[in-house]
């Protein structure tokens, strides 16, 4: 895992507080193979390494170059986002220990809207902040299922436990698009239909 947050158990502690133990990343399923063999890489890397992935809207122009050194996740998965996608897309499920890797910060809302800009958010890092993404010092709740978690860099394989799919036949389909790969992944990461309270 990479370097951690100077008060790191400031932030398990409130990770635990919310019991909040996972959280989530959605690409589409047909990438699904390259996230798997590479971990989840910001798009400045992914570039770098001439690794071909599908940009998503930041709400205007040249906002994504503020943002391409990080890679988002959440602790709510974001449907609306994979409802525009028109293929199979695929949830991977990351434990929540990565939300404290240090230069990590946390939006209030979704960071495409207008009013948020990366110099102000990319100063949102501190366990404070975390916990403003919550209704209360203990609630699961969000405040906005939109809150979005920036990570710099990316987010190793070994982070991953699970990986959702829409039917079996989707399941089906990438446990063999990412068969060449298989051999080199972390025993504990599972292929499995998405829980029936996520409507995919």
């Amino acid at each position: 895992m990479p370097l951690l947050k100077p008060n790191s158990a400031e932030f398990r502690a409130c990770l635990q507080r919310h019991s909040r133990s996972q959280v989530f990343h959605w690409t589409p399923a047909s990438r699904l193979a390259s996230v798997l063999q590479h971990g989840i890489l910001c798009p400045r890397e992914l570039d770098a390494r001439g690794i071909g992935y599908y940009p998503h809207g930041y709400g205007r122009l040249g906002k994504e170059q503020d943002f391409a050194s990080h890679v988002c996740v959440s602790f709510y998965p974001q449907r609306g986002m994979m409802k525009a996608e028109t293929g199979a897309p695929a949830v991977i499920v990351i434990t929540s220990a990565v939300v404290v890797i240090d230069g990590t910060f946390y939006c209030p809302e979704n960071t495409a809207k207008s009013e948020y800009e990366f110099a102000e958010l990319v100063s949102h890092t501190s366990v404070e902040h975390l916990d403003e993404l919550f209704e209360g010092s203990t609630e699961w709740k969000l405040r906005d299922w939109q809150k979005e978690v920036w990570i710099p860099d990316g987010i190793p394989v070994r982070a991953f436990s699970e990986v959702w799919f829409r039917g079996e036949a989707e399941r089906d389909e990438a446990v063999v698009s990412c068969s060449e790969v298989a051999a080199s992944l972390p025993r504990n990461i599972r292929f499995r239909l998405a829980p029936s309270w996520l409507h995919l």
